[in-house]
């Protein structure tokens, strides 16, 4: 039997959200506990809580939703890349890999061993020519192991003029951006990748079970 990595973040009410999106909450509406004949719960979350698909419709009001990305972008084989000690990854860090249209990739940095406590704005994230790289191999995935592909606003004054450049340049090809991954028990290599979101129509985004299987 393959062996199964889950690589996605505990959703609860003290899961870490990236800062300005809604908070998790859980409001138990039939409780067992106080006579009821069943256990219901309502949960509140944004569709980008934890670890999350972005859809195109994320920044483009007229483009893919999530209940429109093909399952089998979402399904196969992926590459788990590691780029540790580094604020931003670039072009030359993704030139010499074997890179090519219709491949699936996951970026593991020392993101994955930041607390899970508290957000950490100084994390790692693709540069807007880095993804520009990307889109012109034409990746049909792009994973990495924090809230974000691009740097949190404010982070850094070179991002200032377009804090979303990484999420313009990948969404508008159609590259669907997997991030809030956990890879810190990851090792670089082949796997296949399983990230399924809610059928939510025409939503910019979706929390995903996200896991890896051995080849």
């Amino acid at each position: 039997m393959k062996k199964i990595y889950d690589i996605s973040l505990p959703v609860c009410e003290d899961t870490v959200i990236y800062p300005g999106d809604p908070p998790v909450t859980v409001r138990r509406v039939s409780d067992i506990n106080k006579s009821d004949l069943i256990n219901i719960s309502e949960i509140t979350l944004s569709t980008h809580t934890a670890t999350h698909i972005d859809a195109p419709k994320h920044l483009f009001s007229h483009a893919q939703g999530i209940d429109r990305i093909p399952l089998e972008v979402l399904i196969g084989p992926v590459t788990v890349y590691e780029f540790l000690k580094l604020r931003r990854i670039e072009v030359s860090h993704l030139q010499n890999l074997p890179l090519k249209a219709g491949d699936r990739v996951l970026f593991k940095t020392d993101n994955s061993f930041l607390p899970r406590d508290k957000f950490c704005p100084d994390y790692t994230c693709l540069s807007p020519e880095a993804a520009g790289y990307i889109a012109e191999v034409g990746l049909i995935l792009v994973g990495i192991d924090y809230f974000s592909v691009d740097p949190f606003v404010g982070s850094d004054e070179n991002y200032a003029v377009d804090s979303l450049a990484v999420h313009k340049t990948l969404l508008s090809k159609g590259i669907i951006i997997l991030e809030g991954i956990d890879l810190s028990q990851i090792k670089p290599a082949c796997y296949e990748l399983i990230c399924l979101p809610l059928n939510l129509v025409n939503a910019d985004g979706s929390p995903v079970r996200a896991i890896l299987r051995d080849l």
